[in-house]
């Protein structure tokens, strides 16, 4: 999002399109959204641009297409923990912190 008020002014937005509000994780202004009722269970973070989690990502995804192997390594890990996890986001996100 283009900036911090634009992340909290899309809270209801969220919450209107039938998205839980995991409130405020990780770090200042990444808000966390579920639902549930989807299959696979629908994870969407909102964050303002240039925020330091926003950053990480776009470089963990930049190595996965650079490293198509490993890519196809963590996405057999995140099947199987998706299973196991299905409904704890938080679990699902430490089980794969290591890889």
């Amino acid at each position: 999002m283009p900036s911090p008020e634009r992340v909290l002014a899309a809270i209801n937005t969220m919450e209107g399109a039938g998205y839980e509000n995991r409130g405020n994780r990780y770090e200042r202004d990444v808000y966390a959204f579920m639902m549930r009722s989807t299959k696979p269970i629908r994870r969407i973070y909102l964050l303002p641009q240039g925020n330091e989690t926003h950053q990480k990502r776009i470089i963990f995804r930049d190595y996965l297409i650079a490293h198509p192997l490993i890519a196809a390594e963590y996405s057999v890990l995140k099947q199987k923990l998706s299973g196991k996890y299905a409904y704890d986001g938080d679990g699902y996100t430490r089980a794969k912190a290591d890889f």
